[in-house]
C-alpha cells in the first residue's frame, strides 16, 4: 500500500507480509527533512524504530526483542558531536550507560547490576591522559 501526499509533501509506505507476520512502516515529511521508519517482526517479537531530523542533524535508534526483555537505545547529535547509548537487559536486571563528548575528548561509562547490589563508574579524559 503506497498512499503519498505531494500537497503535504508527505508519504506513507506500509507493506504487511502476513505470511511472515511482519510489517515495515516509512513516513517521510519532505517539508521538515525528517522521517520515521518503523519495522516490526511478530514472529520474533521485536521491533526497529528510526527516527532522523535532518535540519537538526540528530537520529534516534531505538531496538527491543521482547523475547529476551531488553533494549537498545542509541541517539546521537552531530552538532554537539556526542552521542548517547543505552542498554538494559531486564532478566539479568543490569544496564550499561555509555555517553562520549567528542568536543571535550572525553567519556563516561556507568554500569550496574541489580542482582549484585554493586555498580561501576568509569569516567577518562583522553586530553589530560586519566581514569
Amino acid at each position: 500500500m503506497l498512499m503519498s501526499s505531494w500537497a503535504a509533501g508527505s508519504y506513507l509506505l506500509a507493506k504487511s507480509s502476513w505470511a511472515a507476520g511482519s510489517y515495515l512502516l516509512a513516513k517521510s515529511s519532505w517539508a521538515a527533512g525528517s522521517y520515521l521508519l518503523a519495522e516490526r517482526s511478530q514472529a520474533a517479537g521485536s521491533y526497529l524504530l528510526a527516527e532522523r531530523s535532518q535540519a537538526a542533524g540528530s537520529y534516534l535508534l531505538a531496538e527491543r526483542s521482547q523475547a529476551a526483555g531488553s533494549y537498545l537505545l542509541a541517539e546521537r547529535s552531530q552538532a554537539a558531536g556526542s552521542y548517547l547509548l543505552a542498554e538494559r537487559s531486564q532478566a539479568a536486571g543490569s544496564y550499561l550507560l555509555a555517553e562520549r563528548s567528542q568536543a571535550a575528548g572525553s567519556y563516561l561509562l556507568a554500569e550496574r547490576s541489580q542482582a549484585a547490589g554493586s555498580y561501576l563508574l568509569a569516567e577518562r579524559s583522553q586530553a589530560a591522559g586519566s581514569y
